[in-house]
Parts: structure tokens; sequence; C-alpha cells
């Protein structure tokens, strides 16, 4: 993949030019820290949330090799439909940024709430296919009826946590374009690791609800940091706009 995205830029002229900014002697700790600023803490919001989905595998498999099974196969297609948001979140930072740096805060919010509708319908697609074809899509996969059952109910889980997915991955992308970054980071930890993982064990072992009940961790988690990262959008954009 780098050596095709190498080629892609050196063939293409209006990207070629790039490359002049490679120039090591032009490299210096400011730009280097600046860099750091904002990269490392949208390193640590990811390594967070993949963090809560491994260690959920893990207690899923605590419940048996069925359930575990049936994990797999609703979260592999849960993370390709996943995609579509995460498309449109980085093109969200793209014009969210845009905006911003020229000081089009009004501009920024029409780009913002654009994004914000268009995952909720890419969301809202996804649920009615889950929640149709929740026989029919494990069957993809597998001929056990065991695991096709419990898959069954898991993507009815998957339906219900969509839309406040979308919606935290959306608002992620638009704060990433206004470079406020740091904050998403304990976001993520209160959300991911303090939230979604102990509700997900308290359901799942403490009130027996099996597998199932892990995932009501994921929908729990996923509200909450939709929730904050919103309001923390909206924040900022009330204090640009009375400024």
């Amino acid at each position: 993949m780098p050596l095709f995205t190498l080629g892609y830029f050196l063939s293409v002229p209006s990207l070629r030019r790039y490359f002049l900014f490679f120039a090591w002697i032009a490299q210096g700790w400011r730009t280097t820290r600046r860099l750091l600023a904002v990269g490392l803490p949208i390193s640590m919001q990811m390594v967070l949330e993949v963090s809560a989905f491994a260690l959920t595998l893990i207690m899923m498999g605590w419940i048996g090799t069925v359930p575990l099974a049936a994990h797999q196969v609703v979260l592999s297609l849960s993370n390709i439909v996943y995609m579509v948001v995460v498309g449109i979140s980085a093109a969200t930072t793209i014009m969210v940024s845009h905006r911003y740096g020229a000081g089009d805060y009004r501009g920024m919010r029409r780009a913002a709430l654009a994004s914000w509708h268009l995952g909720i319908v890419a969301n809202l697609l996804t649920m009615a296919c889950f929640v149709a074809f929740r026989r029919f899509l494990p069957e993809l996969f597998t001929s056990d009826r065991a695991v096709i059952g419990v898959a069954a109910q898991l993507f009815l889980m998957a339906a219900l946590y969509q839309i406040p997915d979308g919606l935290q991955t959306i608002a992620l992308g638009v704060l990433r374009g206004m470079q406020d970054v740091r904050i998403t980071m304990y976001y993520a930890f209160v959300s991911y690791i303090v939230i979604n993982l102990p509700v997900g064990y308290f359901c799942a072992f403490i009130l027996g609800w099996g597998a199932p009940g892990l995932w009501v961790g994921f929908i729990v988690g996923l509200c909450i940091a939709a929730f904050l990262l919103i309001r923390r959008y909206r924040r900022l954009y009330r204090r640009l706009t009375l400024d």
C-alpha cells in the first residue's frame, strides 16, 4: 500500500510538488512538536477504542466458543459497514479544517451538520439490513445453527449501536478538523474503558445476559462518547461565534 501510494504521488504532477516539503533541512523541532501534539492524542483515542473491542473479545471467549464465533461474524460485517462512516468522518475533517482555518464558522457548521445527516442515513440503512437479514448474514460465514442463532441476536444489538457509533465517529472528524484532539483522548478513556467494559461485564456476567450483555456495553459506551463529543463541538462553536 505505501509503495502504491508513493507511486501515485509521483505520477500526478499536482501532487508531486508536495515532496518539496520533505526536505530534511526544512524540518525543525517546532514543526515536529506541532505534529505530535495533534497526532498523538488521535492515536491514543484510536488505541483506546480498539482496546475496548479487543478486551470485549476476550470476555466473549469466557462465555463460550459459540458466542465467540457469533461475535466474530457480527463484528466482521459491522466493521465493514463502519468504513462508510469512517470515510465520511475523514472527509468531514478536511472540510471543517478548511473552513475553520478561513474563519468561516457558519460554513464549518454546515459541513458538520451535512456530515452528520449523511452518516445517519448510512447508519439507518445498515440498521435496516442488520435487522432484516440477521439470520441470512451469518449463513455467509457458517452453517452451524447454534452460531447463526446467537449471531442473529447480536445483529439486533449491532443495529442499535449504529446511530451513536456514527454520531461519535463523525464528531471525532469535526473536532479533528478544529484541531481539538486532546480532550477526545480523555473522552475515549471514559467512554470505552471506564464505562463500556464494566457495563458489558456487569450485563453479561452479573445479570447473566451472556453475549448480548457485552454488546450492551458497546451501546452505552458509544452513546456516552457521542454525547460528550457533540457537546464539546457545540461549546467550541458557541465560543467561536460569540467571539
